[in-house]
């Protein structure tokens, strides 16, 4: 009898290429949440222990790592730190005006006369390996620059392992370059690789990865506690708005006032025709902060006094003097739109003052750009935040000069965007904030918790300062240069110099050749800077030619799990306040709790008297109509007669006024 031995397999013995789990998460459409956590926390908690015998994994090749199976695993008892013979690169001061949000190289590539398409590289991603790193950059196959350069520490672990944990979550394969370019490009909006992954796992991936070691999570206790406990909320961290000095909100406790503002929320309109809500910048509006970017060569010479963007000297010309000289901003000889803007949105509120006897002239200090997960979560929708009442004068001189005049340091929150976030998340906004007493940075942080107590995982950042995006310009030529024969110019007019044709099909008449060339007005020695199409060294034998750039960013990333108060956006403009005039009505008799007889009548409690008396038996003689009435518009005039106040619901005709007359 022969015993055949079976030699068992544990799946802890069983090693598979980290690979073949990354087939296996595209195969499915992504990893789900459980199944993510479950497989990269082993990992990272070993690294944490070895953390506290200042040891690291030592991650120096993906081929280190793989699957058993169910989880993702290191053959490493831990490794000494390495440090290179030179120092990391550091992150450089912001010590400008404005925020680098990107760093792009354009490059346009010349044979002859022929022309190639632009290609735009993200300079934070180098391909090639044999090229030394003299900055931080992105590299493929999980290498990091840190690695590169001779460093190896914790925080270089905490780059690599967010490399490895991306992969997992979304299946991306970062030896090919592609995936590595298209990971860095969607960084700020890794919602989009997998839905339906808990917004936890995209804010920890995002904190690991970044370029900078000085922008990179700071240990892995931090994120493997929320990792453990994404679903965790500490309700603590709330703060009651009516706690907050400047906050101010309308008092709702009695009856009268309450029916008052469900009144007031009957006005709100919530479609996409009302800028209050769904705002866009076309007709009748002008960004300040835009228009006060001056036109330099070098962004590092701007400086926070030159743009128009809430800061501290902004806020001391807005709320201490009330008043702004936006000449001192706004370059309006060399914008020359700029100037009919401005008046235009003058006239106008001058109009709606004269014609509904209110001002519509608004400065939004602030606004919010947010998503409604429950019609479009991949809209961003930007709403004014802060609303601030101003009035704009033009004064007549050798220049015109236009200036800013505030009328109040208590800023309005936008009643429409309050009464929808309140709608649709259970949000509360005060509805007023007095900016002489509090800061935006107080309701920022309101906002905040207020979005974090529904457990939603959603961000909420405030956009401090102006972004630019950097982009350097090289261009390549490759001139084929030929024999000219200076003999063969002529002082006189030659006519074989110009392209003209009178074919019928392709009409370039003679004299308009000769005029474009020699009299119409030539472009300006330093155009070429803003317009490409001129070439200044068109006769030049120029191989290499590089300048920088930049031009504003102000629309920000499309990222669903990411709200933003963006204070860097200032606009001017008059926004339709006809209902919303209404509004602020009803907004006054709730503050000044105003009562009203007629009012309590109409909405008591109690039920109705109904008295049919004297009206029922009638004679026409003494009615004495003066034109034709039927019973009903008869009623009505009996029942004004005894003096009781009542509606009559439908149109009013003109029978029972006159008839009453």
């Amino acid at each position: 009898m022969k015993i055949k031995i079976i030699a068992s397999t544990t799946m802890s013995d069983y090693k598979a290429s980290f690979f073949s789990l990354l087939d296996e998460v595209k195969e499915h459409g992504g990893s789900t949440t459980s199944d993510f956590i479950a497989r990269v926390l082993p990992l990272l908690e070993k690294a944490h222990f070895l953390r506290y015998r200042d040891l690291v994994l030592g991650i120096y090749s993906i081929e280190d790592i793989y699957f058993n199976g169910r989880i993702i695993a290191i053959d490493s008892e831990g490794k000494e730190f390495r440090t290179g013979t030179r120092k990391p690169f550091n992150k450089p001061k912001q010590r400008y005006a404005v925020k680098v949000s990107g760093n792009y190289s354009e490059i346009s590539k010349v044979e002859g006369d022929d022309y190639d398409r632009n290609i735009y590289d993200d300079e934070a991603i180098q391909e090639d390996f044999e090229k030394p790193i003299t900055k931080p950059v992105y590299l493929a196959r999980y290498k990091s620059w840190d690695l590169e350069t001779g460093h190896y520490d914790p925080v270089t672990e905490i780059f690599t392992l967010g490399f490895i944990l991306a992969s997992v979550a979304y299946g991306i394969d970062f030896r090919d370059i592609d995936q590595l370019k298209r990971f860095v490009e969607n960084r700020e909006r890794l919602y989009f690789y997998n839905k339906d992954l808990h917004p936890t796992i995209h804010h920890v991936i995002r904190e690991m990865t970044p370029l900078y070691r000085e922008d990179r999570a700071p240990s892995l206790e931090e994120i493997i506690a929320k990792l453990k406990n994404y679903r965790d909320f500490n309700p603590e961290n709330y703060v009651d708005l009516t706690d907050t000095e400047g906050f101010r909100n309308l008092n709702l406790s009695d009856r009268g006032s309450y029916i008052l503002d469900k009144l007031k929320r009957r006005l709100f309109d919530i479609s996409r025709r009302n800028k209050l809500l769904y705002f866009n910048d076309r007709g009748g509006f002008l960004n300040l902060t835009e228009a006060s970017v001056p036109m330099l060569l070098d962004y590092k010479n701007i400086t926070e006094k030159d743009l128009i963007f809430w800061n501290a000297h902004i806020q001391s010309q807005f709320i201490s003097k009330k008043k702004v000289n936006l000449n001192r901003y706004l370059e309006l000889d060399k914008n020359r739109f700029l100037s009919p803007a401005l008046n235009k949105i003058r006239l106008e509120a001058r109009k709606s003052k004269n014609e509904y006897g209110f001002d519509q002239l608004r400065v939004v200090v602030a606004f919010l750009h947010w998503y409604n997960f429950k019609e479009s979560e991949d809209e961003r929708i930007s709403s004014p935040l802060l609303l601030l009442p101003v009035s704009l004068v033009k004064k007549k001189g050798v220049k015109d000069r236009f200036e800013l005049n505030v009328n109040d340091s208590e800023a309005e929150i936008n009643p429409v965007l309050s009464y929808y976030l309140k709608d649709l998340y259970g949000i509360e906004l005060p509805d007023f904030i007095d900016l002489e007493t509090s800061s935006i940075e107080e309701l920022v942080h309101s906002i905040k918790n207020q979005i974090a107590l529904g457990g939603t995982g959603i961000d909420l950042k405030w956009r401090d300062k102006p972004k630019i995006q950097l982009i350097h310009k090289l261009a390549k030529r490759n001139f084929k240069l030929k024999k000219r024969k200076l003999s063969n110019r002529n002082s006189g007019l030659s006519t074989r110099s110009y392209d003209y044709s009178y074919d019928a099909q392709n009409v370039k008449p003679l004299g308009l050749a000769i005029f474009n060339n020699l009299i119409a007005k030539k472009h300006n020695e330093l155009e070429y800077i803003i317009n490409e199409d001129i070439n200044p060294y068109s006769d030049l034998a120029v191989a290499e030619r590089r300048r920088s750039f930049y031009h504003t960013d102000n629309d920000g990333e499309v990222n669903p799990m990411v709200w933003e108060v963006d204070t860097c956006n200032i606009t001017i403009g008059n926004f339709k306040y006809r209902k919303m005039s209404l509004v602020r009505d009803y907004s006054e008799i709730i503050k000044a709790d105003i009562k009203d007889e007629v009012f309590d009548e109409l909405f008591s409690e109690q039920p109705k008297k109904i008295h049919l008396d004297g009206c029922q038996k009638t004679n026409l003689t003494d009615l004495y109509p003066i034109i034709q009435s039927d019973p009903t518009q008869s009623q009505a005039v009996l029942k004004a007669r005894s003096g009781e106040n009542y509606i009559i619901q439908g149109t009013t005709g003109n029978r029972e006024i006159t008839n009453h007359n």
